[in-house]
C-alpha cells in the first residue's frame, strides 16, 4: 500500500494509507509533552517509522473503534488504547479467520498490551487536552475525540461524507446510534470542521445534520431505506443528500432488536 501526509497545521497530520481499493485516514496530534496517534490502518506501511519522522515526542495510540482497517497497524505499536466496548469486535477483527478474507495484504501481530479506556476519558498532551466522546452505531465501542482548542473533532466512521454501516456484525440499533449523533450535536458550539476517517474531508457541522435527520426518520417509521446488496449481505440504506444510513430492519429499536 501507499502513503500520503497532509500538514493540518504545524502539530497535526492526516495520514491516507491507501490502495486501489481502500483508502483510511489516521491522524496524529501532537502537543507539547506528548503526541497521540488516532487509528493505525491496515497496517500495510510502515506506520512507526513514518510517525517517528513527524514527531521527536513519545506516542501514544487510540483506535476510534475496533475493525480490522483501524487497528491493522496496533502490532507496529509498545501499547494501544481501545474503547472497551469494542472488546469482542477486537477479538473478531483480529480473529485468522477474517483476516484471511483479505489475501491481499499482510496484517503485523497483533499488539499485546492494550488499555481497555472508557469513551469519556481525556488524554492530555501537554498543552493540548482531547476528549472522547462515546458514539456507539457502527460499533458499540466507537468514539469521537474532541480538540476544542482547535474547535475540531474526529469522528472515526460515525459520519463520513457517504454511508454510515450499521449492518456490520456487532453493530448497534439504528436507535442507538441516533442517539449519539444527538451526543455529538450537543458539542457542536465546540467545533467547525470534523475529521472523518474516510472520504471528503473536512467537512462541516452541518454533516451531523444529514445523518439525524435520516436516523430519525428510520426510527419513526416516516421513511424507510432501499433493499440492497453489501460485502456482508442484504440491507436497507436510506439516502439523504450524500449520505446514507445502512441499516437492518430487526436493528431499528432498542425494544425490538433481535
Amino acid at each position: 500500500m501507499n502513503y500520503r501526509v497532509f500538514e493540518l497545521d504545524a502539530h497535526t497530520w492526516r495520514i491516507e494509507e491507501y490502495d486501489e481499493t481502500s483508502s483510511v485516514y489516521l491522524y496524529l496530534l501532537e502537543g507539547e509533552q506528548s503526541a497521540l496517534l488516532l487509528d493505525t490502518g491496515l497496517g500495510q506501511i510502515d506506520l512507526r517509522k513514518l510517525v517517528a519522522g513527524l514527531t521527536q515526542l513519545p506516542v501514544q495510540v487510540l483506535n476510534t473503534h475496533a475493525h480490522f482497517d483501524h487497528i491493522g497497524g496496533n502490532g507496529l505499536f509498545d501499547r494501544v488504547m481501545i474503547p472497551r466496548a469494542d472488546q469482542e469486535m477486537y477479538r473478531l477483527h483480529t480473529s485468522p479467520e477474517l483476516l484471511a478474507q483479505f489475501p491481499q495484504y499482510h496484517f503485523p501481530a497483533a499488539c499485546t498490551r492494550i488499555d481497555w479506556i472508557d469513551g469519556t476519558d481525556t488524554i492530555s498532551l501537554g498543552g493540548r487536552t482531547l476528549e472522547l466522546i462515546p458514539t456507539p452505531g457502527h460499533t458499540p465501542g466507537a468514539i469521537a475525540l474532541l480538540d476544542s482548542d482547535r474547535r475540531w473533532i474526529f469522528t472515526g466512521d460515525t459520519c463520513c461524507r457517504a454511508d454510515v454501516l450499521l449492518n456490520m456484525e456487532g453493530s448497534t440499533t439504528v436507535e442507538t446510534y441516533a442517539e449519539s449523533i444527538a451526543r455529538l450535536q450537543q458539542y457542536r458550539p465546540r467545533f467547525d470542521l470534523v475529521w472523518p476517517s474516510h472520504h471528503s474531508v473536512p467537512l462541516t457541522p452541518d454533516i451531523l445534520d444529514l445523518f439525524q435527520q435520516a436516523a430519525q426518520q428510520i426510527c419513526r417509521g416516516t421513511a424507510q431505506g432501499d433493499r440492497i446488496q453489501t460485502p456482508v449481505g442484504e440491507a436497507l440504506a436510506l439516502q439523504n443528500g450524500p449520505i446514507r444510513v445502512v441499516y437492518l430492519a430487526d436493528r431499528i429499536s432498542n425494544q425490538t432488536s433481535s
